[in-house]
């Protein structure tokens, strides 16, 4: 066969591999990436994964990617996404990016010879298509750009006989908006839910947890995502922090923690001994050690997930609420808010040790946030005060004991201000992050969105 004539059977290849059907709609067995945003339907589960991979085009472009790897008989597929802090869709820029994206990958193939290439679209996202020879065989590479992601699928064409089949599972790779991700949401966060509490309440307290956080109406459930800014532009690139739900007597009943977009805890509110409490199922971080060798796998070591109780403390002056406190099983202070109703503020502090495998005994200062309040209690500014690492040694004197030196922590200080924009019932539903800075003044640094369902 000539070289020729392989290039035109190839390029035959891409178009139909680029037809609309990579689009379509997933189907039961689909394998669904959160953090991914896309679903891909596969017969077995990926035999690899490589998450926190920081990647850098010859173009001098960086991004956060992550790969996943399938075997397909004797062929792979591999599924990359990478985020990035610039619009890849901008005029031009899709282009750009696309060709060198496309030359990268031919330039790290062992002998790597281009046999044919074509531009191609994934819901109206733009795309590319190449086919290429070289040591380690026949690939076929599908590129797209979506705001300021990529995503990258490869397909190795070992077995001729298998190839139809094999574009066709390829073909069903297609992204995911939020509203489809909610059902993988939903699954994670049940591997994650402990039993609930079941003793009865005590008399009613002097106020509810939606009077306590400043919620108005009849109150359901209330979805929280962050978004950064890149510099001052936004893409729609939204991470899950939390979901809390309320029963009808304007009380927490449970509430999932999530952090990096993915379910982190999941807090199952109720009473204890006539305190109000709430059990914690929390998934702790895996413990990785990185090795250098490039033959060798990081060592991870997996960590079990935790279920603890922690009971709620409440300190009212008449009908004011002055005080909610946290505390761990062993009694120690995880969370603490302090209201002055007097001056509109309230202060809130977390231990981050708690987090920490194996430094949970440890002391650590705790990182402090002032809020500022407007008079229906909604943050006009935080100061955010966050443990330095350096203390001053400072002597002090103490009757019948002389002198004695003490160590007093050092505090970073940031302050942050808000703007918001409000949904019927008065409960703000996008709030704008701006960070007040010596150098450039007021830097928009974040959007927090929330999602508000209501009782009838």
């Amino acid at each position: 066969m000539t070289k020729h004539f392989a290039r035109v059977q190839f390029l035959l290849i891409l178009i139909a591999a680029a037809q609309p059907a990579i689009g379509r709609q997933g189907q039961p067995e689909e394998f669904v990436s959160v953090l991914g945003r896309f679903g891909i339907t596969m017969p077995a589960p990926y035999v690899d994964y490589r998450p926190f991979l920081e990647l850098r085009t010859t173009g001098g472009q960086k991004f956060s990617s992550a790969t996943y790897r399938w075997k397909l008989d004797s062929d792979q597929v591999v599924v990359s996404y990478g985020t990035g802090s610039i619009n890849l869709e901008g005029p031009k820029q899709s282009d750009t990016f696309l060709a060198g994206l496309k030359n990268d990958y031919v330039a790290k193939a062992a002998h790597g010879s281009l046999l044919a290439e074509k531009p191609t679209t994934l819901n109206g996202h733009p795309g590319i298509i190449f086919g290429l020879d070289s040591d380690g065989g026949r690939v076929i590479v599908w590129i797209y750009v979506v705001k300021n992601r990529f995503y990258m699928l490869s397909l190795s064409v070992n077995e001729p006989e298998k190839k139809e089949a094999h574009l066709k599972t390829v073909s069903t790779f297609r992204f995911l908006s939020s509203e489809e991700l909610e059902p993988r949401y939903k699954e994670l966060a049940a591997l994650l839910t402990p039993p609930p509490l079941t003793e009865p309440p005590p008399n009613k307290r002097l106020t509810n947890d939606l009077q306590d956080f400043r919620l108005n109406g009849r109150v359901k459930a209330v979805t929280t995502e962050e978004e950064k800014f890149e510099g001052t532009q936004l893409f729609d690139d939204r991470a899950r922090t939390s979901v809390d739900y309320y029963d009808e007597t304007g009380n927490l009943t449970k509430s999932e923690q999530y952090s990096g977009g993915l379910p982190q805890a999941v807090r199952m509110y109720g009473y204890v001994k006539g305190d109000r409490a709430y059990r914690e199922m929390r998934r702790l971080p895996d413990l990785i050690l990185k090795t250098n060798d490039p033959k060798k796998k990081d060592n991870v070591t997996k960590q079990p997930t935790e279920i603890k109780i922690f009971k709620i403390k409440y300190k009212y002056s008449g009908n004011q609420l002055l005080e909610i406190q946290v505390n761990r099983e062993d009694g120690e202070e995880f969370e603490k808010y302090v209201f002055t109703p007097k001056d509109n503020r309230v202060e809130h502090t977390v231990d981050p040790a708690y987090i920490m495998i194996g430094l949970r005994d440890t002391i650590f200062a705790k990182d402090k946030v002032t809020s500022l309040l407007d008079d229906k209690g909604i943050a006009l500014e935080d100061t955010v005060m966050t443990p330095s690492g350096r203390a001053d040694d400072v002597s002090q004197a103490i009757p019948g004991a002389g002198y004695v030196n003490i160590y007093k922590q050092r505090y970073d200080s940031q302050k942050i201000k808000y703007s918001y924009e409000f949904d019927q019932q008065g409960n703000w539903i996008k709030r704008t992050a701006t960070i007040v800075t010596k150098e450039k003044g007021e830097v928009a640094d974040h959007l927090t969105y929330r999602k508000i369902t209501y009782y009838p």
